[in-house]
């Protein structure tokens, strides 16, 4: 009988589940403009960085402020797939690793637009309100600087 490593095991499916589900509304929320349902996934002190330039979004306030200023360059057509979901246990909680393909719907058919790819890692805690984000490192596949 095969068992799971140790720091698998502590994480029920449950578990699991929920917090992909986080993770999938933070990106329906700030896709949407679902302001106050996309502030209640993250911790009050989460922090938000990119590997290949000095872009850091810090607080909640931070996080809102960089999602409506992406709806606002994009006409609300941002759009964030995450998929590959590998979750482990961790002594703060939880860590998820996943894939971001991070596209452009934009308005006209067959015109959408790749943005950017890469891997996600978040860090994720538990409280009385369930998961929660704190902590997001993207490592994007091609170097980039936001200009905005």
């Amino acid at each position: 009988m095969m068992m799971a490593p140790a720091s698998q095991a502590a994480l029920s499916a449950d578990d699991r589940l929920d917090i992909q589900e986080v993770i999938a509304r933070s990106a329906y929320n700030s896709d949407f403009q679902h302001w106050e349902e996309f502030a209640s996934i993250y911790t009050k002190d989460a922090v938000t960085q990119t590997d290949s330039h000095d872009f850091l979004v810090e607080g909640v306030a931070g996080h809102i402020e960089h999602a409506q200023h992406s709806a606002q360059v994009t006409a609300g057509k941002n759009r964030h797939l995450y998929f590959n979901f590998r979750i482990e246990a961790t002594e703060e909680g939880a860590e998820a690793a996943y894939y971001l393909v991070n596209c452009n719907a934009g308005s006209v058919p067959l015109e959408a637009k790749i943005v950017t790819t890469g891997h996600m890692r978040s860090t994720l805690v538990r409280t009385d309100e369930g998961w929660r984000i704190r902590r997001r490192r993207f490592t994007p596949d091609q170097a980039y600087k936001i200009e905005w």
